[in-house]
């Protein structure tokens, strides 16, 4: 893939956000039907690779480990 591709805003479109109870990504108001098309993508990624669940165990274990504080 050429790096144009790569780093075109159209197609990395959509922010995570953290701390909620399910997969939440946020696209750019602006964005046209190539962006959303992206963040939907995102989002389903992150659903089938059990982002969120993967995450809250990280973090368990970290509050456990007194890594960081709850």
């Amino acid at each position: 893939m050429r790096l144009r591709k790569k780093i075109d805003p159209r197609r990395v479109n959509g922010g995570v956000f953290l701390g909620l109870n399910g997969t939440v990504v946020k696209s750019h108001g602006s964005a046209d039907a190539t962006g959303v098309a992206a963040a939907i993508k995102l989002a389903a990624q992150l659903s089938d690779s059990q982002f969120n669940d993967k995450l809250a165990a990280r973090v368990a274990t970290a509050v456990k480990s007194g890594t960081v504080s709850p």
